[in-house]
């Protein structure tokens, strides 16, 4: 399946090029095509079926900690959402944020399985916490059965930054370098290639390394090729933040880190849809709405003749629809009571 930034560059090329390879990488062109594609991705997301948007996780808390980490996909409890205490079968029951504080005021050293649960708190990377009341003597796994997920941030990957030989210092060969996005959900796949910088005895400046208008993004890495080898790119550097856009590189090949992320593990907010959407729906949605927007044209891709396709497609990727199946008590795999779900 293709990353945000694949689908851009693709439907920029295919849509609008008209003979320089030089339209994929416009900043503004991309912006733009980036806005066109969450459009479509949001309606198609909002056509998908109940059963494709809710999911089943889990929430580790440690004893005497008031809180675990939601699963990275967790929006909300919708309107069928549950949490469960599996070992000993109890579902717990909602409380209000201000009615769980009140209650700890009263019994600070209260301590014992979670009965209660709510949501007050996230993580600094924006994970959301599920807080549970009393604060569990010991350390627990808890149920969360028919959450919401969350339509994952759309983030493109970065453009080439520009690249010379400056002051002196240790490198002398000749190297490419890309750049990716670091967000809460992973990494994005490597953006477009610097031009080959040679150098003899020097740094190597980066300059204009692109930042992120998604407040998702929190880094920036930076990947660079060995020594006239521009087949695969290694960890260089974390810029640690999404702000700074020069860096000065002196870090010999020996010291290279790790390769960056391939095309199938990179994450950008694409790949949760199903891959035979991805050319029929989003890169052909795209390049019809990039070509109706250059003429002026009405973009009409949300017809109910389009509608209509996407839901027959949704339709297909459930092979065991109107089929009764048996699942786990309380979405555990242990025994016990059991319960039908009918899928529809």
């Amino acid at each position: 399946m293709l990353t945000a930034g694949e689908h851009i560059t693709t439907a920029l090329r295919r849509g609008l090029n008209v003979g320089s390879e030089d339209v994929a990488y416009d900043a503004q062109l991309r912006a733009q095509a980036h806005y066109f594609l969450t459009l479509i991705r949001q309606e198609v997301w909002s056509i998908s079926p109940l059963w494709w948007r809710q999911a089943d996780g889990s929430v580790p808390v440690t004893a005497g900690d008031p809180s675990g980490p939601c699963p990275v996909d967790f929006n909300n409890f919708g309107t069928e959402g549950q949490v469960w205490l599996p070992d000993v079968r109890r579902r717990l029951h909602w409380m209000e944020p201000k009615a769980m504080d009140q209650a700890r005021q009263a019994n600070p050293s209260s301590q014992g399985d979670p009965t209660h649960y709510t949501l007050k708190s996230q993580s600094a990377v924006g994970i959301r916490n599920l807080d549970v009341y009393p604060t569990p003597g010991r350390s627990v796994t808890l149920s969360l059965l028919n959450y919401a997920k969350r339509l994952p941030p759309l983030i493109d990957s970065p453009t080439a930054p520009g690249v010379a030989a400056t002051i002196a210092g240790p490198l002398t060969g000749s190297w490419q370098y890309r750049i990716t996005f670091v967000h809460a959900d992973g990494e994005t796949d490597g953006g477009a290639a610097s031009a080959i910088i040679p150098a003899a005895g020097n740094k190597v400046s980066l300059t204009q390394i692109a930042t992120s208008p998604s407040r998702a993004v929190t880094d920036r890495y930076i990947y660079r090729t060995l020594d006239g080898n521009y087949d695969a790119y290694w960890f260089d550097w974390a810029m640690g933040d999404n702000l700074t856009t020069f860096y000065d590189d002196d870090v010999d090949d020996a010291f290279l880190g790790t390769a960056m992320p391939t095309l199938d593990l990179a994450v950008t907010g694409m790949e949760v849809f199903p891959e035979d959407f991805h050319e029929l729906i989003f890169t052909e949605g795209l390049i019809a709405m990039l070509k109706a927007n250059v003429k002026s044209a009405p973009i009409e891709m949300f017809n109910q003749s389009w509608k209509a396709n996407v839901r027959r497609m949704w339709a297909d990727q459930r092979a065991d629809r109107h089929v009764s199946q048996v699942m786990p008590a309380y979405g555990s795999g242990g025994g016990g009571r059991r319960r039908i779900r009918l899928l529809t």
